[in-house]
């Protein structure tokens, strides 16, 4: 019997119930874990993944250093899931001495409404692993030392903005961006829905994916000349901008929009300024080589575009959607002219090309057919060519689809049903054919 009751003693230690903590210590109502340097600490849950999970806790202030058994320790970061289904959290402050806030560290925590710091210049600094990271995803207002920041402006001392960094924050109205600033995070104002205005830097290189997607109340960005990529989805639903304003025209040109319409703020705005003042005719720098893919995309605003000699590409999509366009010049280093370059620039009515080689340039493709020009009136719109060219147009696509090519000093293709030769087919012509018909019987 002996023998048999020690060999029951580990399995009954396995049935009693598991009291072990999931955290260090506590100190005023808060769990910590030590770092492992020893010498930091991590904000932490009571509970793991449980509705018990700082159960009562309506208002969290998490200190810069804590001190347990004698020992001074900086809290330098929140863990996965510390708040994690804290429904009853309405305000939160966080230090300055926080850079890192782990995965879903609010998930849940509906009942948030403020969210108060110490620097705003440390916060900007704060990497947050996701979007549930960010306690402004469900409070929407921030606080800098208990007063409200509606019109932010970032101190220069930030180079970056991180990622999720004001994700959410509808009390947001206006936001400026100092020269210092090099780079603005993924989903860094995602969501800021009472935003109106943006004045970006002119030391921004880079706007992440998605940086201000979904700030509906957005009217006017400014955009710093030493920005050269623009991220995925960076203004989609942006639906209330009316003015982008730039002041670089050929920075602008050189932007990489990643070949996503969201990347650029025209597609709602529909109106460029440079400087403050509209562009309507828009002349290409001679510095410009490559005017990138979705340049200029729906900016409707625009009347005229002169591509000039320096410019040997044109992107994919570059004037898509510019349905104020009335006319376009083309100079002759062109060399390739990508997929839907002037798409539904449904206006136009004159285009001047100088290429002398139409056959030796290379056209963009969509589903195998060449629609540089689709959603343009070839009927009603024409092309004026070098001389000496007309065959080499009249043989090219997508030239040859244009019904009135005219060669400078020389030959017109006929426009076949033209009746009074004036270069378009209308009612007029039709009933001038009719009058013909009747005659002959």
């Amino acid at each position: 019997m002996k023998k048999f009751y020690l060999t029951l003693l580990p399995i009954a230690a396995l049935m009693l119930p598991f009291t072990a903590t999931a955290y260090d210590f506590m100190v005023d109502g808060l769990a910590y874990n030590v770092n492992d340097d020893g010498n930091s600490v991590s904000v932490t849950y009571t509970e793991y993944y449980s509705s018990s999970n700082y159960s009562g806790l309506t208002v969290a202030n998490i200190p810069d250093t804590v001190t347990y058994n004698e020992k001074t320790y900086s809290v330098t970061s929140i863990g996965i899931y510390a708040f994690d289904g804290c429904t009853g959290l309405t305000s939160i402050t966080i230090p300055s001495s926080v850079t890192l806030i782990g995965g879903s560290a609010f998930d849940g925590c509906t009942g948030l409404t403020k969210v108060n710091i110490t620097d705003l210049a440390a916060w900007c600094n704060i990497d947050f692993v996701d979007c549930n990271s960010n306690p402004l995803n469900f409070a929407h207002h921030l606080f800098l030392n208990n007063s409200e920041i509606t019109n932010l402006v970032i101190p220069n001392s930030v180079g970056e903005i991180k990622s999720y960094a004001f994700r959410g924050c509808s009390g947001l109205t206006t936001v400026t961006i100092p020269n210092s600033v090099t780079t603005i995070g993924n989903s860094a104002f995602s969501g800021c829905s009472g935003l109106t205005s943006v004045t970006i830097g002119n030391s921004v290189t880079s706007i992440g994916s998605e940086a201000f997607s979904g700030c509906s109340s957005l009217t006017s960005v400014t955009i710093g000349n030493s920005v050269t990529s623009i991220g995925e989805w960076a203004f989609r639903g942006c639906s209330g901008l009316t003015k982008v304003n730039i002041t670089d025209l050929a920075a602008w040109c050189n932007i990489d929009f990643h070949k996503d319409v969201y990347s650029n703020p025209l597609i709602f705005a529909h109106h460029l300024f440079l400087n403050n003042s509209e562009i309507t005719n828009l002349v290409i720098p001679d510095s410009v080589r490559e005017i990138k893919s979705y340049a200029f995309y729906n900016c409707s605003g625009l009347t005229s575009v002169t591509i000039p000699n320096s410019v040997t590409k044109i992107g994919q999509s570059a004037f898509s959607g510019c349905s104020g366009l009335t006319s376009v010049t083309i100079g002759n280093s062109v060399n390739s002219i990508s997929s839907g370059a002037f798409f539904n620039c449904t206006g136009l009515r004159s285009i001047k090309t100088e290429i002398l080689e139409p056959q030796n340039v290379t056209y963009g493709t969509y589903n195998g057919v060449i629609n540089i020009f689709s959603g343009v009136s070839t009927n009603y719109c024409k092309l004026f060519v070098p001389k000496g060219t007309l065959e080499s147009y009249q043989f090219t696509a997508p030239w040859n689809s244009f019904l009135n090519i005219v060669e400078d000093g020389g030959g017109t293709t006929p426009l076949k049903g033209d009746m009074n030769d004036d270069g378009i087919i209308d009612v007029e012509d039709v009933n001038a054919l009719i009058n013909i018909i009747l005659k002959l019987n």
